[in-house]
């Protein structure tokens, strides 16, 4: 199944507040899941309804987009998130996701 869906390529000022972000919550470039939770942040930024259904349309999107399996991708960002769900409460993917959005589109629109 094919995805026609937008991906809005950010600027370095945004890319910048997007890695101070992440970095707030402990998901830095070492950890693999950086790359395809930036992904779905770029996916998701533009239409937080995609949220709703990450296993059925982002993750599949994601993994096409870097030549792996859903699978990967869902395991690797959990991955990632496994020091923030020992330092604070217990985060679901969708919950983190949805504090780094609501972060960004704070942050985005003061510029």
């Amino acid at each position: 199944m094919d995805y026609a869906i937008y991906v809005p390529e950010f600027n370095k000022e945004q890319q910048a507040i997007v890695d101070e972000v992440l970095n707030k919550y402990s998901i830095t470039s070492k950890r693999a899941g950086k790359t395809y939770l930036e992904a779905v942040i770029k996916l998701c930024y533009c239409n937080r309804l995609l949220l709703r259904s990450l296993d059925q349309y982002i993750y599949p999107i994601v993994a096409k987009m870097h030549g792996t399996k859903p699978g990967n991708v869902e395991k690797n960002i959990k991955n990632s998130m496994g020091i923030i769900n020992v330092k604070n409460r217990r985060l679901t993917t969708k919950n983190l996701i949805s504090l780094i959005l609501r972060e960004l589109h704070a942050r985005f629109d003061s510029l």
